[in-house]
């Protein structure tokens, strides 16, 4: 699954072990572009990334999901 961005490369390795899944699962690949990862990697004003699985599905977020 390499990027070319060794950033992502770390983010997707570190969540991926955290959330049980290879870094090459396909839940993870498909967020390689996301506008939260790079919004993130790339704009000095972003302070969060946030990332969980819903269902079978790697969602990231630049805010936090609330739920009681």
């Amino acid at each position: 699954m390499p990027t070319g961005d060794a950033r992502k490369e770390f983010i997707f390795a570190a969540a991926g072990s955290y959330f049980g899944l290879s870094p090459g699962d396909e839940a993870i690949v498909s967020q390689q572009n996301t506008p939260a990862l790079n919004t993130f990697l790339d704009d000095g004003g972003a302070t969060m990334l946030s990332a969980h699985l819903d269902g079978r599905k790697f969602v990231l977020s630049n805010t936090v999901r609330y739920s009681a």
